[in-house]
């Protein structure tokens, strides 16, 4: 290898550091991580069996979760700020026919309290604004995935999710810089997507190191 292409293979990066999940923001959420505010719907379901919980989302993850806890609690609530699921026909079907799922449309979680373990939220309805106290042994929380990317910003430039554009070689706007998986914009959100796109980028990061060259 000559000293110009050992130059250009150590520029040649490929990120794929994936996705966490995101958080409502809200007060009394950190506090109560693992005290009631939680994540995993099969791991702390038993912790509140016979109990009423809260879901917050409206997509694929929330439904299911939801249809999980159905089967372990008295009673889900799920709250969605939107007027409408964004999840599958399948789980949204499974949910409205769940005589254990209720579901409120238009509901924001603005704080969850409890002293020592979550007791309950404060919501909002997005229609009149009106607040109201919610009684809860859980909350769980799925409102998508951020992007691990804020170690890029001022580096590279990123789409309004914080997520890297990149084209169909995986190539970003940095040259020598590839992205795969759910990091990227316009990730598929699957384990089979994101290995195609490893794969991709995979193969373009070579053909880089090879000539050098960063196709327009």
């Amino acid at each position: 290898m000559t000293t110009a292409q050992g130059d250009l293979w150590a520029r040649a990066v490929v990120i794929a550091t994936g996705t966490t999940l995101k958080t409502l923001g809200v007060p009394g959420e950190e506090s109560l991580r693992g005290k009631g505010v939680s994540h995993c719907a099969s791991c702390d379901a038993p912790l509140v069996r016979g109990r009423i919980v809260g879901v917050v989302g409206g997509g694929d993850s929330a439904l299911q979760e939801s249809l999980t806890l159905a089967q372990h609690v008295a009673r889900v609530i799920v709250l969605h700020r939107g007027n409408a699921f964004s999840a599958q026909a399948a789980y949204v079907q499974q949910v409205r026919e769940n005589p254990k799922i209720e579901v409120r449309f238009g509901t924001i979680v603005e704080e969850a309290s409890g002293n020592g373990g979550l007791t309950g939220v404060r919501t909002r309805t997005v229609g009149d604004g009106k607040s109201a106290e919610l009684e809860l042994a859980g909350l769980f929380v799925y409102v998508g995935l951020a992007p691990a990317t804020k170690w890029l910003n001022g580096v590279l430039a990123l789409d309004a999710a914080g997520r890297i554009p990149v084209d169909g070689e995986m190539r970003s706007s940095l040259p020598g810089l590839f992205a795969a998986g759910t990091v990227r914009a316009g990730s598929a959100g699957r384990a089979a997507a994101a290995a195609g796109d490893g794969a991709i980028a995979a193969v373009s990061a070579d053909q880089y190191v090879r000539d050098g060259r960063w196709r327009a």
